[in-house]
């Protein structure tokens, strides 16, 4: 059963970076200390070939987040409170 047949209040977070942010976020990720995720190069190559546009009926549901914009992490949690 689907959330919106059930009445529930959901929202789909839909965040983008271009693929240079990325990398470069693990390239600064690599030269860190103490970060618990094993994600590298190929773990984020294997995302970008897998990855699925949203649907029709998703990206109505969607907040898409721009995570490279500052601000773009509050202005999201701000909108899906309105939305819950």
């Amino acid at each position: 059963m689907t959330a919106a047949r059930a009445g529930v209040a959901f929202a789909i977070v839909a965040c983008a970076a271009p693929e240079a942010a990325l990398r470069e976020r693990l390239e600064i990720r690599s030269r860190g200390h103490g970060d618990a995720s094993e994600a590298d190069a190929a773990v984020l190559a294997m995302q970008i070939a897998q990855r699925e546009p949203l649907d029709e009926d998703e990206t109505g549901s969607a907040l898409a987040v721009d995570t490279t914009r500052e601000g773009s992490i509050r202005e999201a949690e701000l909108a899906l409170l309105r939305r819950i």
